[in-house]
């Protein structure tokens, strides 16, 4: 049993990646619409540095670059399009941060599917994102497993609840700090239900509009941002796997800007990720979120495991398959 390590959280990716689109400097409307003109300028560097200028700008240059769109440069209209849709990615993603800070308490439903790998979980959280309590079923091929992973407000415990313990053994539960997975991810850890971190490693096109069963969606797709490598995100499940051609397709509810869907390509693998039914204001019990290791388990420290080289993903725990190998 002391080879119980784990792999990764195929549920969660929560690291935080800061956003290329900041509002820290206010052009005047005359400085976008400059910015805007050189996007067709005959020099190519001209019109790189237009397009991060207004990447900078951000919201500001909405206005100008929504009256461009029917430009009949085809480059100019491509550029505007991955413009616009940068800008609503981040209108989205703050909308549904915002909602998700103001709530008491959050609940919902999760599920991924990673190649062979399902897992689905059922989350109940504090908006803080230390406080979380999240109920998973993983399987892959006739391997099955349930786990419960419980974030205290300084510890995640992660314990395997039917594991299978060999005579003279005893069940493992597995513990990280959360001071020490943040420090690790130079982020603090974010809610699990908040895929914005993952979210923003891609970049968009304008977004469309669709249903989604019974349900109003936006859609936006897009492609791995330049430059993009997995030691960025040492926590980040997803930078792991994505590719430089990888491709991302995205669907958020209308009615609060949650992310309902993401679908992942990396042309090898496939990762597709559902939220659903989430509720805001939910009446949580502080105590669920206690958690006192058995006196009958042996407890195993990840942040020492990470130390000595085992890779821990956001510091969710899971079982990895070389379980009693």
């Amino acid at each position: 049993m002391k080879s119980f390590l784990i792999f990764c959280s195929a549920i969660i990716f929560v690291l935080h990646v800061p956003s290329a689109y900041t509002e820290d400097s206010k052009p005047s409307a005359d400085q976008i619409a400059a910015w805007v003109k050189q996007l067709a300028d005959d020099d190519f560097a001209v019109r790189n540095a237009a397009e991060v200028n207004l990447v900078k700008a951000g919201a500001a240059a909405e206005k100008a670059l929504t009256a461009a769109k029917e430009s009949k440069d085809v480059e100019v209209r491509m550029r505007v399009s991955r413009l616009l849709g940068g800008i609503k990615i981040e209108q989205m993603l703050k909308a549904a941060e915002t909602a998700m800070s103001k709530a008491t308490g959050i609940e919902g439903e999760m599920i991924v599917v990673l190649d062979e790998l399902t897992v689905r979980a059922h989350v109940k959280s504090l908006p803080d994102g230390k406080h979380f309590v999240i109920d998973e079923t993983m399987q892959r091929g006739n391997f099955k497993n349930t786990m419960r992973i419980v974030g205290d407000g300084e510890t995640v415990w992660g314990d395997m609840v039917d594991q299978s313990v060999a005579p003279g053994q005893k069940r493992v539960i597995q513990k990280h700090a959360i001071a020490s997975i943040e420090k690790r991810n130079g982020e603090p850890i974010r809610n699990p239900l908040d895929q914005a971190g993952d979210v923003r490693l891609f970049v968009y096109n304008e977004p469309t509009e669709m249903k989604l069963g019974d349900e109003d969606v936006f859609v936006l797709e897009g492609t791995l941002k330049k430059g993009v490598t997995k030691e960025q995100r040492p926590g980040s499940f997803v930078a792991w796997i994505v590719k430089s051609d990888s491709t991302a397709r995205l669907y958020f509810l209308k009615s609060n800007m949650m992310l309902r869907k993401m679908e992942i390509d990396t042309g090898e693998t496939r990762l597709l990720l559902e939220v659903y039914n989430v509720r805001f204001d939910k009446s949580l019990d502080s105590k669920l979120f206690e958690f006192t290791p058995p006196a009958d388990t042996e407890v195993i420290d990840l942040g020492e495991s990470a130390k000595k080289g085992t890779r821990v993903f956001d510091g969710w725990a899971l079982p990895h398959s070389r379980i009693n190998r």
